[in-house]
């Protein structure tokens, strides 16, 4: 059986809700988005995505966020998330 790769935020499409898994990449950017409030069971919609494909704009927490597609292929989502 072939190993898929863990679904990211950018994966995530318009109107989507999953929950945040864990963060991975830099730990720089891994405190940056923890700090934002992207931790381990919290809820994120994904809004919309930029025409060219970068920003994203996210829904955490009741606020919104934008964060390149490299950010957002640092949160890992739930694998039961729809």
């Amino acid at each position: 059986m072939i190993a898929q790769n863990p679904r990211t935020l950018a994966d995530l499409r318009a109107s989507n809700t999953a929950k945040v898994q864990s963060l991975t990449g830099d730990p720089t950017i891994q405190q940056r988005l923890a700090e934002m409030g992207l931790t381990s069971g919290r809820d994120v919609r994904m809004v919309r995505v930029a025409p060219l494909g970068d920003p994203y704009q996210i829904e955490v927490l009741d606020y919104h966020l934008s964060l390149r597609r490299r950010e957002c292929e640092c949160v890992l989502l739930a694998t039961d998330s729809a």
